[in-house]
């Protein structure tokens, strides 16, 4: 699966406490300048998976960025959400969910600083309970077909007007798009079909003809079944 997430240059209205992993890299990213984010699982016939973390964000933001995101991690009391900037937090997050760390580079591309972080899961239902892969979850019927879903709490719920007109100027150009490659045939899954292995969803802000609408995701859970 992989996920491209980009952000305009704004800043945060405030901070909201309570959220998910992804609406924390929003929020600082909203304050910090534009990031990218991608990640890809690819699903192996061995019951292995390999997922590729790339991120890429101006490299001035960097400093603001790792201590942002170290303290709303805190506060969230979930992961360490500034691992990504640190190869050291990396090994130790994924190792103890039982995922190996293949690689961790860090880059420069003219202003900005890219990372890509690749990890082996030799065990992805187990992976996939421990929370290493957020809020995904694959599970094997009775039949023998395996299934992964998992909601998508990209953002707050409940806003009012007011604050719903905030982050809708704040997201203005955001995009976020998902996608699963399976080692055999797709059956059936709620996304669009790229390949006969591969299934993408697309969210965006304003919403285009192939992406819904961040604020109205459609679906707001993704299924996909082989």
């Amino acid at each position: 699966m992989h996920t491209i997430t980009s952000f305009p240059k704004k800043a945060l209205p405030g901070q909201v406490p309570g959220l998910k992993t992804l609406l924390l890299l929003l929020g600082v990213s909203l304050l910090s300048g534009c990031l990218t984010f991608r990640q890809t699982l690819v699903f192996q016939k061995d019951s292995t998976c390999i997922a590729t973390y790339d991120y890429t964000l101006p490299r001035e933001y960097a400093p603001m960025l790792r201590e942002g995101l170290r303290v709303l991690g805190e506060l969230d009391g979930g992961a360490p959400l500034s691992l990504f900037l640190d190869e050291a937090a990396a090994t130790e997050y994924f190792t103890a969910r039982g995922l190996e760390l293949r690689q961790y580079r860090q880059s420069q591309n003219g202003p900005d600083l890219q990372v890509q972080i690749i990890v082996l899961a030799r065990n992805v239902p187990q992976a996939m309970a421990s929370g290493a892969f957020g809020t995904l979850r694959l599970n094997k019927d009775v039949l023998g077909d395996w299934h992964l879903s998992g909601p998508l709490a990209a953002l707050p719920e409940g806003l009012d007007q007011a604050e719903l007109a905030r982050w809708q100027k704040l997201c203005q150009g955001s995009s976020v798009s998902l996608a699963v490659t399976t080692p055999t045939a797709v059956i059936r899954s709620n996304g669009r079909n790229t390949a006969f292995n591969q299934v993408v969803w697309e969210y965006a802000w304003p919403a285009s003809a192939e992406a819904s609408s961040l604020f109205q995701p459609a679906p707001a859970q993704v299924e996909v079944t082989w």
